[in-house]
């Protein structure tokens, strides 16, 4: 499976359905690396993820959908740098 980066900012959330839980739902196997980006370990390309994301989006919001991998490092909670090391190939 690819590990790819979800990073998004969205303009008037308020407004919408709550992005992040709807991304939970639909990538369970994921990590939260801040509060509007998340890694997820699938088995979908960018290109399919933003088209499923697409639809929760408006004209004013920004998203992202990177591919990673190994090597990483980083600075933050020990269960997000565990999911890396157990979920990133080279």
């Amino acid at each position: 499976m690819a590990v790819l980066l979800v990073t998004y900012d969205l303009d008037g959330e308020g407004n919408r359905p709550n992005i992040t839980n709807k991304l939970k739902q639909a990538f369970p196997r994921c990590a939260k690396i801040s509060e509007s980006s998340y890694a997820i370990s699938t088995g979908l390309t960018p290109e399919q993820v933003v088209d499923d994301v697409r639809p929760m989006l408006d004209a004013k919001d920004r998203l992202y959908v990177v591919s990673l991998v190994k090597p990483f490092s980083g600075l933050g909670p020990n269960d997000v740098r565990e999911w890396f090391s157990n979920n990133l190939t080279y």
